[in-house]
């Protein structure tokens, strides 16, 4: 029998922002919300590897620069999203050995600064240091469903073992930039 993977995503969302300019620099505050809505399934439509699951954020930002000096100016951007993960996970009955599926909802908040400070000691040349930290998001098909078995074709007798784990928590990542750029002259 050949192998099939039915898949169907939604994205949908939407964002809302409000600029105010001070002086050199400005503020924006900034509303975001954007979800996907993900089922799938492997073989046949009772083989289900992905439940209706639908992940959600929503993103508060306020975003800004502000000139500290004619030289130097400090960019700044906190970011609170707030995840959501609305699915089902199988649950195993060890008395008949029957799998059925139980809802889920799990929410996480984050709060993620970004800073950076640029210095311009003239019209061609910039000195930029920066930092900012960030919660990459995670597939739903890690999260919801049913565990399954997966063969690999190349080696026969090879598979491993997928187990969904909606309580998995999302990676971070924290990065630093020292940077310089200048303008070179036409020649």
């Amino acid at each position: 029998m050949p192998f099939v993977q039915y898949e169907i995503d939604k994205l949908y969302g939407g964002t809302a922002s409000f600029i105010h300019p001070m002086g050199d620099g400005y503020l924006n505050f900034t509303y975001d919300t954007h979800a996907t809505d993900t089922f799938a399934y492997y073989s046949s439509p009772a083989n289900i590897a992905v439940p209706d699951t639908t992940e959600r954020y929503t993103t508060f930002s306020l975003t800004g620069e502000v000139a500290a000096t004619r030289n130097l100016s400090l960019s700044a951007g906190f970011y609170n999203t707030i995840w959501k993960l609305l699915g089902s996970q199988a649950v195993i009955d060890q008395t008949t050995q029957q799998a059925y599926l139980v809802g889920i909802t799990r929410t996480l908040a984050r709060f993620d600064p970004h800073l950076a400070l640029v210095f311009r000691p003239g019209r061609n040349v910039s000195y930029r240091l920066s930092y900012g930290r960030r919660k990459p998001s995670r597939l739903p098909d890690r999260s919801a469903g049913c565990r399954r078995i997966s063969r690999r074709r190349i080696v026969e007798l090879s598979a491993y073992l997928l187990q969904k784990n909606p309580y998995l928590n999302p990676e971070r990542s924290v990065a630093f930039d020292l940077g310089a750029e200048t303008r070179l002259r036409r020649t």
